[in-house]
């Protein structure tokens, strides 16, 4: 309902749900009033509804004004209290509150609540006093406990308006000290001798118990006692409620009928301690009414009391370095970006200036072969421009192996150092051979590295987009979540929602082990999922250093069985990888490698692409950064060349998506619906360029399709064969069809080729 700040000013209309919220919203302010206007400390004081007027919300001093005066005035016997004096203080309260609300947030200050209950207390206690004897020394404690009574109602609505899983021990305290004085108030009013009040109390004292654990316990069960011994109630009888507080709060992890017989039991023995009399069967007629009370509370009552009854949990929220690490990793992206890029730039300029000119090689051979000749001043002063030609000529046939050219055979004529011309050009040229073969390796490791730079730096704004897109966590779900938790009996810590970059929910939750015997787990996946409205496969509940790790994650749509294959066409070790996985985010990845040739040259390969692709995979980063970080591995690996087919499957067990990624791998086969297809690349393997990529393809498959992957050895003239097998294939296992398939391609190879066979077959079916 809407809080009025200024007087005069007009009201915005109020939905019709408005309306009946703010009604209700009054009613209960009234009734609790009420309740607590009719508490009666020694018979001789009744503070705590003047106390309810100075500590409730603005909003609610129209019901609590009037369930204040109802209360004083109801039954006709409290006139003897001087219950006047008490509708004046009320009267007071309400006018103080009403001035100071327009004066800033005063009337919101706890300090301002005590100071008005205080004020008027004592004020109208002295201007009217009660003719007994000590009469205004009752009017101070009076004054004393409606100030301390304003202080618990300030905190006990703070605490019920609270939204958020943070009230801490004081609001905790403070709401339930306000709950029990009310079952207090409500002692006077009795059907047949049980009094409503002591009802409500059994039941508060459980439910505080159930919902909030010993500490919430003991201060009902304490508050309740204390409260039915000030007011004339039995002591005896008032202090056995502690005991039976004790023994609900120690049982709450037992469960809640091991909780309810406990405390029946405590408090029915101590009530028929004192005899068998009037008085005791009342005290456990009473009993038996508040824990049936107890037993009938709705679930959606009682999440509602846990987060009046339960202390703070912590609901974790995305960290606060989170925005600075993902700027810092994005500039340190882009710095390596840079450097790649001055890499390539200064690398051209180099390769101007280190590799040598065809007219720097004429130079050379005029310094090796002309100096020291008679007839130097004469070729290179009088004939430079024939004597350079003849030298120019003269490398080319050296190096092709050709005759000179009839023009510059008249210059050779005149030479006298033919031959040493041709040995010295012949000596320039090889070292030309090798400066340029040098040259080029250099550029081939400047590219390479260059790749390496540019492969870390697309691998830092992966985890960069991870850690912006990855995580959203669900502060609103995680609070209901932990009250739920609460709920069932468990201790929550803390509570952590969140969802990843695809939507899937996970749940992490902190419950202190005190004591649990069997955690319930399918009552927990049941309330999860009824929460959330999202199903969850079973939780998984780990125990170390005194607390319970909860973690429940989201149940994926399909499920994939997998086997393989391999025949090794050596009979030794095989050339060919695999390997297969769940990246944790539902998706199952499947790795096929086939290295080039047969035996261990071919196996180091292939298995150093599989190993290198299944950690980049799984540590998060996308399939285009880990091939080109495998490429330049493959080139950076030996001298000599090497290079392995890459081929991957990654299916979605949760929309039934398949991707297929290919780099020079053989088809694959997937079976939909009964009909088979296959997805070919024309790619080239990884390990002979820089510059390669995967060809991609996509599908959706579900239920009862098939997934196959080969190696080349596998793949003959006709592979129909493989078509036909996949579609009249029927319940058999996973790991059968890869061994039919993989012996049937080796009994088909008749073309005399022999190589390394692998399979991977993988069966979906509906989890």
């Amino acid at each position: 309902m809407k809080e009025m700040t200024k007087f005069g000013e007009r009201l915005p209309a109020l939905t019709k749900t408005e309306l009946i919220y703010g009604i209700l919203y009054h009613i209960l302010g009234a009734a609790c009033t009420f309740f607590l206007s009719r508490v009666c400390i020694a018979g001789k004081m009744l503070p705590f509804g003047i106390a309810m007027l100075s500590g409730c919300p603005q909003v609610m001093l129209p019901g609590c004004i009037f369930g204040a005066v109802a209360g004083y005035f109801f039954p006709a016997n409290l006139f003897s209290f001087g219950v006047f004096r008490y509708v004046a203080a009320c009267l007071a309260v309400t006018g103080i509150r009403v001035m100071a609300s327009s004066v800033s947030s005063v009337g919101k200050r706890v300090w301002f609540c005590l100071f008005t209950a205080f004020v008027t207390t004592l004020v109208t206690g002295i201007v009217a006093p009660v003719a007994s004897e000590n009469a205004y020394l009752f009017t101070v404690i009076e004054a004393v406990l409606a100030a301390g009574g304003a202080y618990f109602c300030h905190f006990a609505c703070v605490a019920v308006r609270r939204k958020t899983a943070a009230r801490g021990q004081r609001e905790l305290t403070s709401a339930i000290v306000v709950l029990t004085l009310i079952a207090a108030g409500a002692a006077g009013v009795s059907f047949g001798g049980i009094s409503l009040g002591k009802i409500l109390g059994c039941g508060l004292i459980l439910a505080a118990a159930r919902y909030g654990g010993v500490f919430s316990a003991v201060v009902c069960g304490g508050t309740l006692s204390a409260a039915s011994a000030l007011t004339g109630g039995d002591t005896l009888l008032s202090f056995a409620y502690i005991f039976g507080s004790v023994a609900a709060g120690l049982f709450r992890d037992k469960g809640r009928h091991i909780q309810l017989i406990s405390f029946v039991l405590t408090l029915s023995t101590l009530f028929l301690s004192q005899g068998i009399n009037e008085k005791s069967l009342v005290a456990v007629c009473e009993l038996f009414f508040g824990a049936a009370l107890f037993l009938i509370i709705p679930k959606g009552v009682g999440i509602a009391l846990s987060k009046v009854f339960s202390s703070s949990f912590s609901v974790v929220q995305p960290p606060s370095l989170k925005s600075t690490v993902t700027m810092r990793l994005s500039f340190a992206a882009s710095a390596l970006r840079d450097v790649s890029l001055t890499v390539h730039q200064v690398a051209r300029e180099l390769s101007k200036i280190n590799t040598p000119s065809f007219s720097g090689l004429v130079q050379m051979l005029k310094v090796r072969a002309c100096k020291g000749c008679p007839n130097f001043e004469d070729c290179w002063q009088k004939s430079r421009e024939q004597t350079t030609e003849f030298l120019s000529d003269t490398l080319l046939s050296t190096k092709n192996g050709t005759e000179l050219r009839g023009k510059t055979k008249k210059t050779q004529a005149a030479c006298l150092k033919v031959e040493l011309l041709r040995q010295k050009a012949g000596e320039i040229l090889k070292d030309y051979d090798a400066q340029v073969a040098a040259e080029n390796r250099i550029q081939e490791v400047r590219g390479t590295l260059c790749d390496q730079f540019e492969g870390i730096s697309d691998m830092l704004s992966e985890m960069v987009n991870e850690l912006n897109c990855q995580e959203h966590y669900e502060a609103g779900l995680a609070s209901r979540l932990g009250f739920a938790f609460k709920e069932l009996g468990l201790d929550v810590k803390e509570c952590v929602c969140k969802t990843d970059k695809f939507g899937r929910l996970q749940i992490d939750a902190a419950i202190s082990d005190s004591g649990f015997g069997a955690i319930n787990k399918m009552q927990i996946m049941r309330s999860a999922g009824a929460i959330c409205d999202r199903d969850f496969d079973v939780p998984i509940v780990t125990r170390s250093g005194g607390e319970i790790n909860l973690a429940l994650r989201e149940r994926a749509r399909l499920f994939a069985e997998v086997g393989a294959e391999q025949i090794s066409s050596s009979g030794a070790m095989c050339g060919d990888s695999y390997n297969w996985f769940n990246d944790g985010k539902g998706r199952l990845v499947l790795l096929l490698s086939d290295g080039m040739g047969c035996g261990g040259r071919a196996a180091v390969d292939s298995a150093m692409a599989t190993g290198l692709l299944s950690r980049l995979i799984k540590a998060g980063f996308g399939f285009d950064c880990a091939l080109k970080i495998l490429n330049s591995s493959m080139l950076f690996k030996s001298t000599d060349e090497s290079l392995t087919t890459v081929d991957v499957a990654c299916l979605d067990l949760f929309t039934g998506t398949l991707d297929l990624l290919k780099a020079g791998a053989a088809p694959t086969f997937v079976r939909r619906n009964g009909t088979t297809g296959k997805a070919q690349s024309t790619s080239l393997p990884a390990g002979i360029l820089r510059e390669i990529g995967f060809d991609k393809g996509q599908v959706k498959i579900g239920s009862r399709d098939i997934i196959l992957m080969v190696s080349d050895g596998v793949i003959g003239e006709d592979n129909e064969w493989i078509c036909r097998e996949l579609e009249k294939w029927g319940n058999d296992t996973a790991q059968h069809l890869a061994e039919h398939i993989a012996h049937l391609a080796k009994e088909k190879r008749s073309d005399g080729h022999t190589d390394d066979i692998t399979v991977i077959a993988a069966i979906i079916s509906r989890a």
